[in-house]
């Protein structure tokens, strides 16, 4: 989750704000989770609980792998790539019981990000790193254009899928691991996160919810990771992309 903006989850926001922040209409709405329920139904009923022992990996490993799966993703951008994976400021903070929380802090154009996330020594840290780095990314890439939070969303799960990507050639373990880690993440995202949205749907005035964000995002960074070139990805990334837009180059 990059931190807040203009989507602070309070009673202040509701669905029709969150609605007319996006560009987005009930229908459109109604429409995209229809699709996502397509994308549920696809995904194996087996096969999505990962192995919860050691993946071996330090942060600076886990750090390592993900930019360079990022470079790969964007090769053209890779200075950008390493220049905000260099000067920003990254805190692995000690995790505590099962709660994984993680933040990417925007200090404004002329700065670069903060960053800060549990460590679990889990296959789960290379896309809870992948996650906030494509926030980093997004921020320092957009040059402070303001992205609701639909779209910054799908700017991080694009980065989890470049390291989703990478990790089918590494060893077996991580490679089989990661799959089914993205599974029951999908599961999540196009189970009870898209219900609890179309349940809100009923109503406009219901009170904002963050998690409202992600189903939709997840679905687009798959689409738009399976039919866009590198160079319009770059360009979502930039910000040049509203989900309007995105709607209609993928003609959905």
């Amino acid at each position: 989750m990059s931190n807040p903006i203009a989507h602070p989850q309070s009673k202040h926001h509701n669905l029709g704000d969150w609605l007319g922040l996006h560009g987005l209409d009930n229908q459109t709405c109604r429409h995209l989770l229809d699709e996502i329920k397509k994308e549920r139904a696809e995904i194996p009923a087996n096969g999505d609980i990962p192995d919860p022992q050691s993946a071996g990996l330090n942060p600076d490993e886990v750090w390592t792998k993900v930019v360079l799966a990022m470079c790969s993703f964007l090769p053209e951008h890779q200075g950008v790539i390493e220049e905000t994976f260099e000067r920003s400021t990254k805190i692995a903070v000690a995790a505590r019981g099962k709660s994984r929380k993680a933040l990417t802090i925007d200090h404004g154009p002329a700065k670069y990000p903060t960053i800060m996330y549990n460590y679990f020594d889990e296959i789960s840290d290379l896309f809870v790193v992948a996650h906030e780095f494509g926030h980093a990314l997004q921020i320092r890439a957009s040059e402070g254009l303001f992205m609701p939070p639909v779209m910054r969303e799908t700017c991080a799960f694009l980065s989890e899928g470049a390291i989703l990507s990478s990790c089918s050639n590494e060893p077996a373990y991580i490679a089989e691991n990661s799959v089914r880690y993205w599974r029951k993440s999908n599961k999540r995202y196009f189970g009870n996160l898209a219900t609890r949205l179309e349940k809100s749907l009923k109503n406009d005035s219901v009170i904002y919810e963050y998690d409202w964000n992600y189903p939709i995002a997840r679905f687009l960074a798959l689409r738009i990771s399976a039919q866009f070139s590198r160079e319009l990805i770059w360009d979502v990334f930039s910000g040049s992309y509203s989900i309007k837009r995105v709607l209609d180059k993928l003609a959905i």
